[in-house]
């Protein structure tokens, strides 16, 4: 039975990166359900809503789900285990994770860090965002940072210019981060830059679980970087008015 979650969403010694994701978020805005909705479903199963997007780990029945889903108005669900009946699968989403370790990469030609990261910068930085998205963003990562929860790299070229960004989302009870938002100018591009973004902030957190989920096509990018791959695989779903 799906009901609202009542404490904490403990994600477990071993999370995956959308258990830690539930988990970071409901930290985070469990008291704000105008921002984020946490849901239990079957033994240990997971259901959080924001916006018209909704995520989900571990059991949940798949005709209950697709029901509950369809009443939250949810039109995209990523999900690493439950399916819920009726709805269209995306390709498999890879989960890596950095079971390697990370390599010394030196700062591209002309580029820097940002002595203080730019949650401004980072947001503007990611594509195809609405300017409400793009705004959207710039808060949730503020919020992420000022409450210990997320940490941030920015870079810059010589004039000040934006360049790329990296971030991670820190849950600290089971010592579990996650990667996201990396993205870089075309002007950065095929100089190096991502990896060492990526490298520069993941390093301070080599003793943590550092995952992140990405297309299959960039498997190849970070595994220099020492990203495996993890036997989770979520998947993206697609209410059938959809299809």
């Amino acid at each position: 039975m799906i009901a609202p979650l009542t404490g904490p969403a403990a994600p477990g010694p071993q999370p995956g990166a959308l258990a830690a994701t539930i988990a970071i978020n409901h930290r985070l805005y469990g008291n704000c359900p105008a921002l984020c909705r946490t849901f239990a479903s079957g033994e240990g199963g997971l259901i959080q809503l924001r916006g018209d997007g909704a995520l989900a780990t571990g059991p949940a029945d798949g005709e209950e789900l697709a029901g509950f889903l369809h009443f939250a108005g949810v039109r995209a669900l990523r999900s690493d285990s439950a399916a819920p009946a009726g709805w269209r699968p995306g390709p498999p989403v890879c989960q890596l994770a950095l079971t390697g370790r990370l390599p010394a990469l030196c700062a591209p030609a002309g580029m820097w860090l940002t002595e203080e990261p730019s949650p401004r910068l980072a947001a503007g930085l990611q594509p195809g965002l609405t300017e409400e998205e793009r705004d959207n963003l710039y808060a949730d990562l503020c919020t992420r940072r000022n409450h210990g929860l997320g940490a941030l790299v920015t870079a810059v070229e010589a004039g000040g210019g934006p360049l790329g960004c990296a971030a991670l989302l820190l849950e600290p009870d089971s010592r579990t981060a996650v990667l996201t938002a990396v993205a870089v100018t075309p002007a950065a591009r095929r100089r190096g830059a991502g990896r060492w973004l990526v490298a520069a902030l993941c390093r301070p957190y080599q003793g943590w679980r550092v995952l992140l989920e990405c297309a299959s096509a960039l498997t190849a990018f970070y595994a220099p970087l020492g990203f495996t791959p993890t036997a989770q695989a979520p998947r993206w779903y697609r209410p059938p008015e959809e299809m």
